[in-house]
């Protein structure tokens, strides 16, 4: 299977939107915990999310998508890693290529 510089490119887009959401959706989560929106307590007996949120977004959705958006980027990761599979192989021989 080989990949066109377009499919290259569009590969390498998915790829930064992908980090971009999960990097921008982990500071957030990062900002609710430090600020008052980690779990508070126990409640008819299970834990239960403040309602705080963060551009009218719950913490609970903040972490679905920084879920899903970490998915989506190791999954991409992997694509981009086949797509270079040939580059990959022709740098590690030619790395470890036996000097005599």
């Amino acid at each position: 299977m080989t990949f066109s510089p377009k499919k290259h490119y569009f590969l390498d887009l998915l790829l930064f939107i992908a980090f971009a959401i999960s990097a921008f959706t982990g500071m957030i989560l990062g900002y609710i915990s430090h600020h008052g929106g980690a779990y508070r307590g126990f409640s008819h007996g299970g834990a239960h999310l403040s309602p705080y949120t963060v551009l009218n977004l719950s913490r609970y959705t903040w972490k679905t998508i920084h879920t899903w958006s970490s998915f989506l980027l190791v999954f991409l990761v992997v694509i981009h890693l086949i797509a270079h599979r040939q580059w990959i192989a022709s740098m590690t021989k030619k790395i470890f290529k036996s000097k005599n």
